[in-house]
């Protein structure tokens, strides 16, 4: 049950990787700020929440950040 939990992270995992890859090609310039404090965000939400609560609302942004920052990737 632990494992299950756990998978509920994967998406702010892959946000801080997009965002530091992101970062070091330069496609960041101008939306660094406002992607960061998604970022955080998100990750305070996931973080103080409940899994009833705040919980859920930070693992939709965190998801949503990263399928975004994937599609970016993408299109670079």
């Amino acid at each position: 049950m632990a494992f299950y939990f756990q998978l509920f992270w994967l998406p702010t995992v892959v946000s801080a990787a997009l965002l530091g890859l992101l970062r070091a090609h330069g496609e960041l310039s101008g939306s660094a700020t406002w992607l960061v404090s998604w970022f955080l965000l998100a990750l305070a939400a996931q973080y103080l929440g409940t899994p009833t609560s705040l919980w859920i609302g930070g693992l939709v942004l965190q998801t949503g950040l990263a399928i975004f920052l994937l599609v970016k990737w993408q299109l670079t």
